[in-house]
């Protein structure tokens, strides 16, 4: 967890962080619910589902942990990869560093989908830019102690996009949906996610709808 502050509660802890590339890994032929994709970037992500050793509740933990502070430029969009995280009261928030202000916040649970789109992780295209010029600092929060998917994993935090970038960024991960060896159900959940999210650059990426502040 280098550059991230644990701030209360034990649902993020380093020994979360991690490599492993399958869940519900049983053997046999992948469906959706056996030999599932994480789809980190890289080699380790943070797994809020990993049990540590003797631990039987791990959904049931809450907390929080922050980022390094950062000034928010260039596009002012923000993106990274989620999974989990099916209820609202798990997210993501853009926080002021002065005053510890969530300014704006975004939870998996727009677009969840029980199996398809679950622990395996998406890409997130988060415009924040009416924050432009703030110092700021990411916060990922989990407040929901009943289980039922009430973890979060994430990984690959980009916190400077500009207008090249973001296109790029934009193409390469749409391209990255349709030639990746998955299931066609998977697939379609990762179209759809990602079909409802707006993306402020030129061209032919449709404005559809923003990313709701749950």
């Amino acid at each position: 967890l280098a550059g991230w502050t644990i701030l209360e509660g034990d649902a993020f802890a380093e020994g979360r962080v991690s490599n492993e590339t399958m869940f519900w890994a049983n053997g046999g032929e992948p469906s959706l619910t056996n030999n599932r994709k994480f789809n980190q970037e890289g080699e380790f992500f943070f797994r809020g589902f990993k049990s540590l050793e003797g631990e039987s509740d791990t959904e049931q933990k809450t907390g929080s942990m922050k980022s390094t502070t950062f000034v928010l430029d260039g596009t002012g969009y923000i993106s990274f990869l989620m999974g989990g995280a099916r209820q609202s009261e798990i997210y993501v928030a853009l926080c002021d560093a002065e005053t510890d202000e969530e300014l704006s916040k975004v939870s998996n649970s727009n677009y969840f989908a029980d199996p398809a789109l679950s622990e395996n992780m998406h890409r997130i295209f988060w415009d924040a830019s009416e924050y432009k010029g703030r110092e700021v600092y990411i916060k990922i929060v989990d407040n929901w102690p009943d289980g039922g998917f009430g973890a979060v994993n994430v990984d690959d935090f980009i916190t400077y996009l500009s207008e090249e970038d973001l296109e790029a960024l934009y193409y390469s991960y749409e391209e990255k949906i349709e030639n990746m060896d998955e299931l066609s159900q998977v697939k379609d959940a990762m179209r759809t996610a990602l079909s409802k999210q707006i993306i402020g650059i030129p061209g032919e990426v449709p404005e559809i709808v923003s990313i709701p502040d749950n």
